[in-house]
């Protein structure tokens, strides 16, 4: 253990060298020739140049571990893209050490069973999380929180100069450390002479939502000039709504973050009650110390792992909901598109998803686009196979597992199958004289059956009867109660005989492998509800955005559909199709009201229909600017709602894991074992 240890730590210190010399040479960039950025080779260039990085990302959990570093990686300081990469490599490998080195050390204290090896291994996976958190000081929050500032100095700066480009590079230099970065970014953007190609490549990179529309908004004036209206600058007017947005989501975010925090340690703690419980209740009830022993509590114990499992990943999901993009192009890294290479699943895959044009198969696709999922139906099916395999492995591991259990109870019972117990024993602890008898007894019994069990299937109960009666005539034994040994001797056999996996518990996997292999669905659809929480917010940012493009000539409504896909997170699959099928713009619009049956994105739609061919936009939407108020104070309420809606469903799931296991395995298995126990003890008065 000492020598893994050492070993560990020299890995870790040479990790971290690494990071030091490529800090280093970061460093050394700073006083070499800057060489003129070619736009097209930088927009032709590969998503990565990093062969280890894209290794990495072939694994599909890694996958997301990696990209969520390499995005707050981005946010503290966006630089060359190898170097971020490499980055987010070295912080994958000190995190995932450092938690190997706890996890074999804690094993090597704690790890008795099964079960204390599966709560050290989800701790330390809640651990690896914490610790590769630590590595990066940046959050999205406090870039939120620093952005106000920053918008507030460019509206000064633009007053004095007039001259957008100038306004944010002035903002940039005395803006804080994460928000400068990304106003410098913005910069070079928008003086680049081939601006939109930046502009495309900033937003694939882009932390939030809110650098976007400012860079794209920022980017609109700079190409075509800022308006006045009602003698106030269009620019400065739309920094403020801007603001306001971010003023809004900042408070959101915080509310959510104080509440849903530590929620996801709540449903982890449960996971080492059972330990303790057994403990408790085995100390002075021999009862409940034999059920803990059962395969029932082994099965009780699996179904909370599963159950503790699933909430963590859940209220994960509602903690990660915010401001999760997931992109297109970042589906052909996944290793779902790659077995789905292998002819052999391709055909499985065929065989059991639904057929093109079907109902289903339009549903599932819906589900997919509304989601924001980077899969497709083959990915999602394929997920199915194997979470169905998987899941019929593990129950038949299960049962067979909780049939050796049954087998090591029935020959360490020494008074298996013996009707007339001592029902002393039942309650208060056994003496030491009388633990030694039954171990004795156990020996004993155990050397019989291994002797005789060669017999067991091939003859009769009554001959079977006289061969364990010979062998233990042959033992020497000459206790008086020798028909009682016979008894039990042979009971354990039959026991122990009929321990064995069945027909019942063979479809019994099979029905629970067939539900479970749904999860994939299910995911989807959990991640569609909670973005469903959200629709009045994102509508109410879409009134933002058009009214950021209303007053300029050269937009149109195909313009303004493409800036809400690019912001959309709820919508984006609708607004997708809806642009894929804009050759027919009314009917094209019509088709986004029917997919998407909400009233206040259906009125936004209605608005935009008319902008296409009856009357212009501003006269379309000239009612947003004067309703603004009513709108922002309407919303102001929608996420007090939305945030009590993820806080309730947030503390819901996160004590489910708690209450499971004060229910299923100290109250159950109490009143169980005490009513038990108080019918066997009854039955033995009434025979005295």
């Amino acid at each position: 253990m000492f020598l893994v240890i050492l070993l560990s730590i020299c890995i870790l210190i040479s990790i971290v060298v690494i990071i030091f010399v490529l800090n280093y040479k970061e460093q050394l960039k700073k006083f070499t020739i800057n060489k003129k950025f070619n736009p097209r080779y930088y927009k032709k260039r590969p998503v990565s140049r990093n062969k280890v990085y894209e290794l990495f990302l072939k694994v599909p959990y890694l996958r997301e571990y990696i990209l969520n570093l390499r995005k707050k990686l981005y946010i503290v300081k966006p630089q060359d893209e190898y170097l971020i990469e490499s980055k987010a490599i070295a912080i994958t490998a000190i995190s995932f050490l450092i938690t190997v080195v706890i996890f074999v050390f804690l094993y090597k204290l704690y790890g008795k069973n099964a079960y204390m090896t599966a709560v050290i291994f989800i701790g330390c996976i809640y651990l690896n999380n914490v610790v590769s958190n630590r590595f990066i000081k940046s959050t999205d929050i406090q870039l939120l929180s620093n952005m106000p500032e920053f918008i507030s100095d460019i509206k000064h700066h633009y007053h004095s100069c007039d001259m957008v480009d100038e306004a944010i590079y002035e903002a940039s230099n005395i803006a804080r450390n994460n928000v400068a970065v990304q106003g410098k970014e913005i910069y070079k953007v928008i003086t680049k002479s081939n601006g939109q190609m930046w502009l495309d490549d900033y937003y694939e990179n882009c932390p939030n939502k809110f650098l976007k529309i400012l860079a794209g908004f920022s980017y609109l004036i700079k190409e075509y000039g800022d308006k006045k209206v009602n003698n106030v600058s269009l620019y400065i007017k739309n920094l403020n709504y801007i603001s306001e947005e971010i003023n809004l989501e900042i408070i959101k975010s915080k509310q959510l973050g104080y509440w849903l925090k530590g929620l996801t340690v709540i449903a982890i703690i449960p996971l080492i009650f059972p330990p303790m419980i057994e403990n408790w209740m085995g100390s002075g009830f021999p009862a409940a110390k034999e059920f803990f022993s059962s395969s029932t509590a082994f099965l009780l114990k699996n179904f909370i792992i599963f159950l503790v499992i699933l909430c963590y990943f859940f209220l994960l999901q509602i903690k990660k909901n915010e401001h999760k993009d997931d992109k297109a192009k970042q589906k052909k890294r996944t290793i779902d598109y790659k077995l789905l290479k292998v002819k052999f699943l391709s055909e499985c895959i065929r065989l059991i998803k639904p057929k093109k044009g079907s109902l289903r198969y339009k549903n599932l696709e819906f589900l997919l686009q509304d989601s924001g999922s980077p899969l497709n139906i083959d990915c999602i099916y394929l997920r199915k196979l194997f979470a169905g395999l998987v899941t019929f492995v593990i129950m038949i591991s299960i049962f067979i597992t909780s049939h050796f259990i049954n087998i090591n109870m029935i020959l360490n019972d020494s008074a298996y199958g013996i009707k007339n117990q001592n029902y002393y024993l039942m309650i208060g602890k056994l003496g030491g004289m009388e633990s030694d008898k039954q171990q004795k007894i156990n020996k004993f019994d155990n050397e019989i059956i291994s002797a005789v069990s060669k017999f067991s299937k091939k003859l009769n109960e009554q001959d079977f009867k006289k061969a364990i009666e010979n062998e233990i005539k042959k033992s020497g034994y000459k206790d008086e109660a020798f028909n009682v040994a016979i008894n039990r001797i042979f009971n354990k056999l039959t026991g122990t005989n009929k321990e064995v996996l069945n027909i019942l518990e063979i479809l019994l996997s099979l029905l629970i492998s067939l539900i479970l292999s749904n999860i994939p669905i299910w995911i989807l659809m959990f991640r569609r509800s909670l973005k469903k929480v959200d629709m009045q917010d994102e509508v109410f940012q879409f009134h933002t955005i058009i009214i950021l493009l209303m007053h300029h000539d050269n937009v149109d409504v195909q313009n303004i559909l493409e800036w809400m896909y690019q912001f959309s997170d709820i919508f984006k699959g609708a607004i997708n199709r809806c642009l894929n099928n804009f050759q027919n713009p009314y009917f094209a619009l019509e088709r986004l009201k029917e997919d998407v049956k909400y009233k206040p994105f259906s009125n936004l739609i209605e608005n935009l229909q008319m902008a296409t061919d009856k009357i212009n936009i501003i006269s379309a939407f000239d009612s947003l600017e004067l309703e603004r108020e009513f709108y922002k104070e309407n919303r102001k309420e929608t996420n007090k709602q939305t945030v009590a809606k993820k806080i309730e469903l947030g503390r819901f799931i996160g004590f489910i894991p708690f209450y499971s296991v004060i229910v299923l395995y100290m109250v159950v298995p109490l009143v169980f074992t005490s009513f038990m126990s108080l019918k066997s003890i009854m039955g033995q008065l009434s025979t005295l």
